[in-house]
């Protein structure tokens, strides 16, 4: 399972279903009824998926050696 982890695309996929998972767990309380608790993970899945995406395309621009 650990040699899984060792690819960066598996290592991205493996974040964005976390972070999507946390996305449509808060994200209906947030809308619901708003508190600190459901906008930090909102906020903190948003910046997850960004980060994701900058590190990809990030990686994508790279020349190869």
């Amino acid at each position: 399972m650990l040699r899984f982890f060792r690819h960066p695309i598996h290592r991205a996929t493996a974040v964005v279903l976390l972070c999507a998972a946390v996305l449509g767990y808060a994200t209906p309380g947030l809308i619901v009824e708003p508190n600190l608790t459901s906008a930090i993970l909102v906020g903190a899945a948003v910046l997850g998926l960004i980060f994701v995406a900058y590190r990809l395309l990030s990686a994508r621009r790279r020349p190869m050696a």
